[in-house]
C-alpha cells in the first residue's frame, strides 16, 4: 500500500517539475486548437505506468493498450451545453449549472489549468438524480448500470461538456 502512495507521489512530482519547466520554458499547458483546456490528473494504466490527459477529447492513452474488439465495451461521448439534454442509448445527461470556474484565461499562461465544477441531472428508466462533476478529480458516476464521466469542458464563453458513458 505504500509503495502505491510512493509511486503516487513521484508522479505528481513529476508533474509539478514538467509544468514549472513549461511555465519557465514559455511552453503553454496542453490546450486543444478550439482552446480547450484538459485537466491535469492522471490514471494508472495497467501496465503500471501513469499518463495524463491529451489529445483533442482530453482522454487518457496507456502506451500498448490493445485496441478494443468487437466483443468489448466501446466508450461512447457526447457533448452538450448548459441546460441542453442529450441522450446516450436510454441514459439523459443535462448540464445544469458551473458552480466553480477557476481555469486560465485562453489567451494566458498559467501554471495551473484550473478546475470546472458542475452540476448535472441524470436521467434513466424514470429515475432521476443530480450529480456533481469536478474537472480535477476523475469522477465516475454509476446511474442505473452506466458509468458517466466528464471527460472535457469547453471555454466559459460558451460552455461545451463532453461525457464519457459505458
Amino acid at each position: 500500500m505504500n509503495k502505491k502512495y510512493l509511486a503516487i507521489g513521484v508522479v505528481f512530482v513529476a508533474l509539478g517539475s514538467v509544468l514549472f519547466y513549461e511555465h519557465k520554458a514559455g511552453a503553454p499547458i496542453e490546450e486543444t486548437p478550439d482552446g480547450v483546456i484538459c485537466t491535469a490528473d492522471a490514471m494508472q494504466c495497467p501496465d503500471g505506468s501513469y499518463v495524463g490527459r491529451t489529445g483533442p477529447n482530453c482522454q487518457f492513452v496507456c502506451p500498448n493498450t490493445p485496441k478494443p474488439t468487437p466483443t468489448q465495451t466501446v466508450k461512447v461521448s457526447n457533448t452538450a451545453k448548459l441546460g441542453e439534454k442529450v441522450s446516450y442509448n436510454g441514459l439523459f445527461i443535462t448540464p445544469i449549472q458551473v458552480t466553480e470556474d477557476s481555469r486560465c484565461p485562453i489567451d494566458v499562461q498559467c501554471v495551473w489549468a484550473g478546475r470546472v465544477v458542475l452540476n448535472a441531472k441524470l436521467e434513466r428508466n424514470g429515475k432521476t438524480q443530480t450529480v456533481i462533476f469536478d474537472s480535477l478529480k476523475q469522477n465516475v458516476v454509476v446511474f442505473e448500470g452506466k458509468s458517466v464521466s466528464l471527460i472535457k469542458v469547453g471555454p466559459s464563453a460558451n460552455y461545451t461538456f463532453t461525457f464519457s458513458v459505458n
